[in-house]
């Protein structure tokens, strides 16, 4: 079985750099990096796939406004066809957390066959999500796209159903997301299986700390009390960057404080101003927007 680990970012600090090194330690040279239109002055140290608003027009993918964080699935993709070679593909996500060499949770799915492997892939309401209204799922299924493998098979049977859909009038907003298009197909398409991270590596990682939100604080002394099979984690930042988004997503939902009242209570008060700043930041900006001032 011949797989390969890619990164999916449209930057490159230390949180991708982190990654990478943790990544080579089982993958070796077969792990790459799929850029999100990549400014010229950005140089990765090993090999980069690029995605870009070009390469969508010509793979005949809709081109919504944030397709970058919507469609995670257009990076299987591109990924697919720039290394056809492999049998499984590994997508993740830089603010994925390994708490000790990655061979420990890896070495779990040397084995596996599944054509998708996700965690805590479950079945959606159509009002659970935005995304279930263009398109008509007869069984619409989620699971968290932080990290993720499918099968080539199984991506190029994805990659079809996309550039149909693509050609559909759906509303922009509406246009389903990478987690309901991938998982929602595999587990309809009987050709296909479906397994869950969990099954293999129950005490390695869980729903209780791989989420979609909110952040966790990257500080090895604090995240290690208390915790248990959080051996995988996301979305974990650095200190840096956990300032910074922390701010501007309080700046939306306010209520986030309370939920993220443990790892606030790392920061120096020096460091919760500077969240204040980008929350007040974040506010200006859509004011700007919206006043045109």
């Amino acid at each position: 079985m011949k797989q390969i680990a890619a990164i999916r970012t449209n930057k490159w600090t230390e949180e991708e750099d982190r990654l990478l090194i943790t990544l080579k330690a089982f993958f070796g040279e077969d792990v790459v990096i799929v850029f999100h239109n990549r400014e010229n002055a950005i140089d990765a140290p090993i090999d980069v796939i690029d995605i870009s608003n070009e390469w969508l027009d010509s793979a005949e993918l809709r081109n919504v406004p944030d397709w970058g964080w919507r469609c995670g699935d257009y990076f299987y993709y591109r990924l697919r066809e720039a290394k056809p070679e492999y049998d499984y593909y590994w997508l993740i996500e830089p603010d994925v957390f390994f708490e000790g060499p990655c061979q420990t949770f890896f070495e779990r799915f040397s084995d596996s066959t599944e054509d998708a492997l996700g965690l805590n892939v479950q079945e959606m309401t159509n009002k659970e999500s935005l995304f279930l209204r263009g398109v008509d799922y007869g069984r619409p299924m989620r699971a968290v796209f932080a990290l993720t493998r499918l099968s080539g098979a199984l991506i190029d049977e994805l990659y079809s159903l996309r550039a149909q859909m693509s050609k559909l009038d759906i509303r922009p907003r509406m246009f389903p997301n990478d987690e309901i298009h991938v998982f929602s197909n595999a587990c309809d398409d009987n050709r296909f299986n479906v397994g869950l991270l969990e099954d293999y590596a129950e005490d390695l990682i869980c729903e209780e700390f791989f989420r979609t939100d909110p952040s966790m604080l990257l500080d090895f002394e604090n995240e290690k009390k208390g915790l248990e099979k959080g051996y995988v984690r996301h979305p974990v930042l650095p200190r840096n960057a956990f300032i910074s988004k922390v701010g501007k997503r309080i700046a939306q939902r306010p209520g986030l404080i309370k939920t993220l009242k443990r790892e606030l209570q790392f920061l120096t008060s020096q460091e919760l101003d500077l969240v204040a700043q980008a929350a007040q930041a974040r506010i200006r900006e859509h004011l700007k927007v919206n006043t045109g001032k």
